[in-house]
């Protein structure tokens, strides 16, 4: 919105941002305006403030919310549009999501691609029996969980043993449950650490590769045009 010194929005003056597009060979305009509706009740002299409407106009047409949303993703989908207008969208991400942008970019790398050069990762890559990292990850995960709940769950248990049954309960057979169950969790705290580590080695390789193919392609891209304005010159 428009405003005054100060910061003090300007009243009933509309409001609009646009753009102008060339598509395929085609100039298309883009508006977006934002209005200020003001009504003058029964017997009141002072017209009232009561909202506000927006408007989006495609080629100076009309559209509403839906048809305005299927013609901008005709044209670049949302994610895109506001990647290649806005300096400050890549920053204002996830790393997940800027990562994901600079494989859309650059083009991706395989897990065996990394693996040819990294033995930890291969023998990491050759456990998996068909899982992608992610669900090796939520496995390990799971597990983690299982046994802790199991750990925690034997105190109890026992105490219910003492309570419930025979003075000739076994009690060293669960002390030696508590023991296995522990050396299991163990286990896989491990697993989990061995496989974040080579995950992570493995996944700063992987951006270092991305960033010099996008770096190699920015070169490329400035000396086509180097030579076009060259050759303009001409």
């Amino acid at each position: 919105q428009d405003l005054r010194r100060g910061r003090n929005i300007i009243p009933k003056l509309p409001h609009e941002v646009s753009a102008v597009l060339l598509v395929d060979g085609e100039v298309v305009t883009l508006c977006r305006r934002f209005n200020e509706k003001w009504t003058k009740k029964r017997g009141s002299a002072v017209e009232e403030f009561v909202g506000h409407e927006e408007e989006r106009l495609y080629n100076n047409v009309p559209c509403s919310v839906k048809e305005w949303n299927e013609k901008i993703a005709a044209i670049c989908p949302e994610q895109v549009f506001k990647f290649i207008t806005n300096p400050l969208y890549f920053t204002s991400q996830s790393v997940d999501t800027q990562r994901s942008m600079l494989f859309r970019m650059a083009g991706g790398i395989t897990d065996e691609e990394i693996a040819a050069g990294n033995a930890d990762f291969a023998a990491l890559l050759a456990s998996l029996t068909g899982k992608t990292m992610e669900e090796y990850k939520k496995e390990i995960a799971a597990k983690k969980r299982r046994l802790k709940t199991e750990i925690e769950a034997i105190p109890e248990r026992i105490d219910e043993r003492r309570r419930d049954v025979p003075e000739a309960e076994d009690w060293a057979a669960l002390e030696e449950e508590l023991r296995q169950k522990q050396e299991a969790l163990a286990k896989v705290e491990e697993q989990i650490n061995d496989a974040s580590k080579a995950y992570a080695a493995a996944n700063e390789e992987r951006l270092a590769t991305v960033r010099k193919i996008s770096d190699l392609k920015n070169e490329r891209l400035a000396l086509e045009l180097k030579i076009k304005d060259e050759v303009q010159a001409l």
